[in-house]
């Protein structure tokens, strides 16, 4: 291949710098693939000026795609990928179909994507085939069908395995186990899935690594759970958290969130609040939601008390569709516990809440406007919101829905509702309580003797007693 490239042929040239890029056999070298890149595409410009080859083209705007050798230029990468689509090039119908269903590059079109996709998927594209399935599964750009769906699926993953015969693409591998780990296309199978991200991961795929990890991670916790008594796999979980501080050093802010979870939760590593909120700070300041909700709560609790920094983390959170983040936000704002009070706030972060689905802030809204607390008292708003809440299961909803007549005042129910809640957390306190007495001796017990024995193995005196957080 090195002596084809160095004769002049462009499509060599493309190789040598995926080879570099991807440390296909060689060490990855961004130097060295930029450098073929550059000269891949001055020669792939040079002979389309002879011959308009539909290959040529689609190599081309792949390049403007992704911006090795030129810079990233998502229109023109499109232009390329619409003059390869029109002498029907499967992968140039792909490429185009993906920049039109995100419109990058060209006009957001759900229809046309799917029409694009169709095309590819006729002359064998399994990346066409598993995009179609994704829009039959949510009905974008043509109607829900999950049989049809469940059929280009299967598709995409024949063709994948097929094309995985032929190449050593790490992001093929890490589709593939992506598929085998979810059952899609095939039959759900952990151990094909690790297999397939191992070989992605040791081939630089950070999105492998991290699905890795996250596999050995899920495992190990589900152990624990069944069998509280279990040993665990040390060295799995040294790999999985290796796998993730390789992930989040490349700035993968999900690999970053995991490690923040890990050293929290202190149940597979010992507990360190220090390493938490670093990692879980690097993830939210790098866009990710979960992180930036769970900052919030964090510091709205009294050991790590902040609320200017809870409100920072929450508004992002929320700026990010976070139901969750919005309905902490409207109860901080509601309450004015350490900010200004805000009910013009509050309900728009309510309402945000509440019209996403979240019945925490449904029947919280139905219970202000029931009331009249705060906001000026709309008994048509109430029974909306309240009916909302109470068809998602809350309880308390429910309560005031059922008592909608019986009371000559609503803040009667209130009072009614209150006390339904105490007896409820007594009751819940109690059953607790003997449920601890049973079982204190069982899996707290373990789940303490096991991180103990590892906080000692990683330096830590006996008698640290650093609190552990069981996750259930």
């Amino acid at each position: 291949m090195l002596e084809e490239a160095e004769r002049g042929n462009a499509y060599a040239m493309y190789d040598m710098a995926k080879i570099y890029t991807q440390g296909i056999f060689v060490e990855p070298d961004e130097e060295k693939a930029e450098k073929w890149y550059n000269r891949a595409l001055s020669a792939m410009l040079a002979v389309n000026k002879e011959k308009k080859n539909a290959c040529l083209q689609y190599h081309i705007g792949k390049m403007y795609q992704y911006g090795p050798g030129t810079g990233e230029n998502l229109t023109e990468a499109a232009a390329w990928f619409s003059k390869a689509a029109e002498k029907e090039y499967s992968s140039a119908l792909y490429s185009l179909g993906m920049l039109t269903l995100h419109g990058k590059g060209v006009a957001q079109d759900h229809t046309k994507a799917f029409a694009l996709f169709q095309c590819a998927y006729k002359k064998g594209n399994p990346y066409a085939a598993y995009e179609l399935g994704r829009l039959y599964e949510s009905g974008t750009g043509t109607e829900k069908n999950q049989e049809k769906a469940e059929h280009c699926f299967c598709a995409a993953f024949s063709g994948f395995l097929n094309q995985e015969k032929k190449s050593r693409d790490n992001t093929l591998w890490y589709r593939i186990g992506n598929m085998y780990l979810h059952g899609i296309g095939t039959e759900a199978d952990e151990v094909q899935a690790e297999k397939y991200f191992t070989m992605s991961s040791e081939c630089g795929n950070i999105h492998a690594a991290y699905q890795l990890a996250k596999l050995y991670i899920r495992q190990e916790v589900q152990k624990l759970h069944q069998q509280p008594e279990t040993t665990l796999d040390n060295e799995k979980i040294k790999k999985a958290v290796m796998l993730l501080t390789k992930a989040a050093s490349q700035k993968n802010p999900f690999a970053d969130y995991a490690l923040g979870k890990l050293y929290s939760d202190g149940v597979l590593l010992a507990r360190e609040m220090d390493k938490a909120f670093f990692h879980l700070h690097r993830s939210a300041d790098s866009g990710n939601v979960y992180a930036q909700y769970r900052l919030g709560k964090w510091y709205l609790t009294e050991e790590y008390k902040d609320i200017s920094k809870a409100v920072f983390y929450l508004t992002k959170a929320a700026a990010q569709n976070s139901d969750m983040a919005a309905y902490q936000l409207g109860k901080l704002y509601l309450s004015g516990e350490g900010i200004p009070k805000n009910v013009e706030q509050a309900v728009f972060y309510l309402e945000l809440s509440a019209h996403a689905g979240n019945q925490y802030a449904q029947y919280l809204l139905g219970k202000a406007y029931l009331t009249g607390t705060d906001v000026e008292r709309d008994k048509e708003k109430a029974y909306e919101y309240l009916k909302s809440a109470a068809e998602q299961g809350n309880v308390y909803a429910a309560y005031f829905l059922q008592h909608w007549n019986d009371m000559p005042h609503p803040d009667l129910l209130m009072m009614a509702s209150r006390l339904m809640h105490h007896l409820g957390k007594i009751m819940e306190e109690n059953v607790d309580n003997r449920k601890s007495d049973r079982n204190r001796m069982g899996i707290d017990r373990k789940l303490a003797g096991k991180v103990k024995a590892k906080k000692i193995a990683q330096g830590h005196a006996k008698d640290d007693r650093e609190e552990m957080v069981q996750t259930q």
